[in-house]
């Protein structure tokens, strides 16, 4: 009886001096290594990491060229599927890694209260600067991006190629091309002069509607903040 009273005990006490670590134990068996929940809760133990995991311009970045995107007059049509790496949005984590293995770098991305997280992977084992990324709103895929360092100009130009020969488009309009087709789902290529970025998303996915809406949300609020008065009567012209 003393036995199991001190064994009940010190197991309590071990609970106890190991919570953060059982918690996070058990978020990682529920939810998987990438998913938002779980990376919460690690980064949050290791303030090093909470402050460079965190990247609010990144997302804030995305979020305006998706609806850039959806304003722009010039998109061109097409009846192709537009998925980025073949795979559809909507998926977890867990599934993405299943089909491509573990990718070789994450990162947190924050828009006021919403926060994404971004899987990388290499796109050549030999070259860890050129990349593909997905991002993961609430652990569902929602947008993906081909990042290109752009060391010559032929770079670009083989990346603008292979889409304008593929969906068989003639023109690109200031160093930027749009594809749409009838799904919603969109393409965009960008040259931005020292990289160039190939960009997937579909424009009815709710993920993207929730962002659209919370970027609205984030510039109203910085708006405010630097609202001030002007009183006219103290200057002389």
């Amino acid at each position: 009886m003393y036995l199991s009273a001190a064994f009940i005990l010190i197991s309590c006490i071990l609970v106890f001096l190991f919570r953060n670590n059982l918690k996070q134990y058990v978020y990682r068996l529920i939810y998987g290594d990438y998913h938002i929940n779980y990376l919460n809760l690690l980064f949050r133990k290791n303030g090093y990491l909470d402050a460079n995991y965190y990247s609010k311009s990144d997302l804030y970045n995305q979020v305006s060229l998706i609806k850039k995107t959806l304003n722009n007059d010039f998109k061109k049509k097409t009846d192709e599927p537009l998925f980025f790496q073949n795979i559809e949005f909507g998926i977890g984590s867990r599934k993405l890694i299943s089909l491509l293995g573990k990718p070789v770098s994450c990162d947190i991305l924050d828009l006021n209260n919403r926060k994404v997280v971004s899987l990388e992977y290499y796109i050549q084992p030999n070259n860890v600067v050129d990349k593909y990324v997905f991002y993961f709103l609430d652990d569902v895929y929602y947008f993906g991006e081909f990042i290109f360092n752009k060391v010559t100009e032929n770079v670009s130009n083989q990346v603008l190629d292979s889409i304008m020969t593929k969906y068989k488009c003639t023109t690109a309009e200031n160093n930027e091309l749009i594809l749409q087709n009838s799904n919603g789902n969109n393409l965009i290529y960008k040259d931005l002069g020292f990289r160039v970025s190939v960009s997937y998303f579909n424009q009815n996915h709710n993920s993207v509607l929730e962002l659209l809406a919370e970027q609205h949300v984030f510039k109203t609020k910085v708006k405010s903040s630097y609202a001030y008065q002007l009183d006219v009567q103290q200057l002389s012209f």
